[in-house]
């Protein structure tokens, strides 16, 4: 049968087959081109048909040619400009094709549950487990680990089909697995030949011209699917093929030495050769286990072909020795993103679902993992402090994923540490109803939903207009220790000369006043003058802006977060000259941005003893100053709005 009249058969049997709306939109126009090697080539209308009939049509059109031509048939579909081309996309509305037109070609499940229609697990991301060793060694920040994924994920099913993994990748593609913003995106890529270690790499010949200028405009990459050696590693290897090539007499001794080497480490446990104690890491990082053989051996030319193939072996054993670690569509796409994780903390909550415990006897998957080191241990697999890790647990939407076991109900080997930690991580997907409200600081982010009630315990907030990729300090946090008593900056006396203030002098104004507030803090003159100058030539900041980076240095002064600030208009005039930013970040800014009269209401409520409200200002303000001692918080009220002590006049509850 021809390959044309072939294909004519399998439309015919689609079109029976398939809903009419996807079968004329799609798969009608289609035309067999070519038939060459087993491999037939379809052309579509653009590129937009070709991916939905790559995803939807080629498995099944493959199985009908097998039926009709007797022989295993491939089927490329290529962008041959069919017909009229259709009006150009919007770049959203080609960043998710699977999402775009699934109502047009769905298979109705059987027996799903909510679950597994909303989270489809079976949907995932591939690894090699050897992939985290990478930020271990710090070779890869979280964020190259991220862009490499989406990178990887851009051009699997290239890769998969056999058609190798070089293409013109634009942005919206690697955005829909990177988890970063469009401008992160930019910020990492711009102006580079090489992401990710080298695992990602601009290739400066252009493609085929694909007649879709989105793609046609895109840079050219080629992407590594598999990880690379780490520098340490590469360093031991090195160094054990070093000790045994160095005892060779002659350069045929030396290769036969190498190549015995190479077969025994191919045989061998990686865990046994690769965790050395000490070893000497170079600078220069090795691209392949092949690279490494020819700097051992001294080949300037291609290796030998049976040390080409040896160094494969041993490249392979090693990944395969660190298992496969499975990450849901899902998570990078939907929860990571609505939880506001940020890149240390999506490869956390990776690595530890990927260490939880599995019982081979029962069959179970345990939902938790032990670490011998604790919190050094987990902090350490992203580069992130143990200070930072403990601040991790104490955020609800990280707390959504992880949470630290108790440790007191479990009996440990006498070999174990006291740092040894049990992490409770959970296993499954949060669904959309189990999302938090995400609360942001941005002018795009709506703060108010109507028909949604917010709870304060669980928002997560942002400082930009994207992805936030520093985790905030002490937003809804509490004392860290109730049953001691917060410190606070010591009271500095007002200046001999220096007029009362009267009560409330900033709280009746609808804007933080500038000069009120150095002048009621007496700052000294020349500091006053140095901050304008610098603010107004340095930042190109307004006096709005300065005054309420003020405010917001004051209250982190008196916070739990600012224990041990002994000076806290030093703090602030030093801050606000050597940071771009206008306050202390996070709540405190968030403080900053009311009116005083707005802020001067919390204080005033909680001085009476009302009931705090429902708002996520009254959250923050709880969270910081509730448990503060008066006389401090008495101190603070005085900064901000203006009293002394002589015409104090605090609200008294009633």
């Amino acid at each position: 049968m021809h390959y044309q009249q072939a294909w004519q058969t399998v439309l015919e049997q689609l079109k029976t087959e398939m809903p009419r709306a996807g079968f004329e939109s799609w798969v009608q126009d289609t035309q067999a081109l070519s038939f060459e090697d087993g491999v037939l080539t379809v052309g579509t209308r653009n590129t937009y048909a070709r991916q939905w009939l790559e995803d939807r049509v080629r498995d099944d059109a493959q199985n009908k040619l097998l039926n009709l031509l007797e022989a295993e048939t491939r089927v490329e579909f290529v962008a041959a400009g069919m017909n009229a081309p259709d009006e150009a996309l919007e770049e959203e509305e080609l960043a998710d094709i699977s999402d775009r037109v699934k109502h047009i070609f769905t298979a109705e499940p059987v027996n799903a549950t909510r679950y597994q229609e909303e989270v489809r697990p079976e949907r995932v991301v591939l690894l090699d487990g050897y992939a985290l060793r990478l930020m271990e060694h710090g070779d890869l920040t979280p964020k190259e680990m991220s862009l490499w994924v989406g990178f990887r994920q851009a051009v699997y099913q290239r890769w998969k089909n056999g058609s190798g993994t070089v293409k013109n990748v634009p942005y919206w593609e690697v955005l829909r697995f990177a988890s970063m913003s469009r401008a992160s995106y930019f910020r990492e890529t711009s102006g580079v030949d090489s992401l990710a270690g080298g695992l990602v790499e601009v290739v400066p010949v252009p493609g085929a011209a694909m007649d879709d200028r989105r793609f046609d405009n895109a840079k050219r990459y080629r992407v590594q699917m598999a990880p690379r050696l780490t520098r340490r590693d590469c360093a031991v290897l090195e160094s054990i093929l070093l000790a045994d090539v160095c005892i060779a007499a002659t350069k045929k001794e030396a290769h036969d030495v190498a190549l015995a080497t190479l077969n025994r480490l191919a045989e061998a446990e990686p865990g046994e050769y690769l965790n050395q104690p000490t070893v000497q890491v170079g600078g220069v990082w090795p691209k392949s286990m092949h690279e490494i053989v020819r700097r051992v051996l001294d080949i300037k030319g291609d290796i030998p072909a049976d040390l080409h193939a040896a160094a494969e072996k041993v490249f392979d054993r090693i990944l395969r020795g660190f298992g496969k670690v499975l990450i849901t569509h899902y998570f990078l796409k939907n929860a990571a993103h609505k939880f506001n994780l940020t890149h240390p903390q999506l490869w956390s909550i990776i690595a530890l679902r990927d260490r939880s415990w599995y019982d081979h006897e029962t069959r179970t998957q345990k939902e938790f993992a032990i670490l011998p080191r604790g919190l050094d241990e987990l902090g350490s697999w992203v580069g992130v402090d143990r200070k930072t890790v403990k601040r991790w647990l104490m955020d609800p939407a990280f707390a959504t994923f992880v949470q630290m076991g108790d440790m007191s109900t479990v009996e440990l080997p006498e070999s174990w540490n006291r740092h040894t930690t049990i992490f409770l991580v959970r296993q499954d997907e949060p669904l959309e109803e189990d999302f938090a409200d995400k609360m942001s600081t941005d002018a795009g982010q709506s703060e108010h939903r109507p028909g949604t009630k917010r709870v304060s315990g669980l928002d997560k907030m942002s400082t930009d207009t994207g992805q936030n990729e520093h985790l905030l300090n002490n937003l809804i946090k509490p004392l860290l220790n109730p049953n001691k008593p917060q410190e606070s900056p010591p009271v500095q006396a007002a200046q001999k000369n220096d007029p009362p203030v009267a009560f409330g002098g900033a709280g009746s104004r609808s804007f933080w006043d500038f000069d009120f507030l150095m002048s009621n803090n007496h700052v000294n003159p020349g500091s006053k003058k140095n901050l304008l100058r610098t603010n107004k030539g340095k930042w190109g900041r307004d006096l709005a802006t300065l005054s309420a980076g003020f405010v917001s240095w004051i209250l982190y002064a008196y916070s739990p977060e600012g224990v041990g600030v002994k000076d806290p208009l030093g703090l602030a005039v030093k801050r606000l000259n050597e940071n771009a930013h206008a306050g202390a970040h996070g709540g405190f800014d968030k403080l900053a941005q009311l009116t005083p009269f707005r802020l001067r209401a919390l204080f005033d409520a909680d001085f009476a003893g009302a009931e705090p409200g429902e708002s996520l200002e009254d959250s923050i303000y709880q969270a910081n100053f509730s448990r503060l001692q008066k006389p401090f918080k008495q101190e603070l009220y005085r900064r901000l709005f203006g009293f002394t002590e002589s015409n104090h006049a605090v609200p008294k509850a009633t």
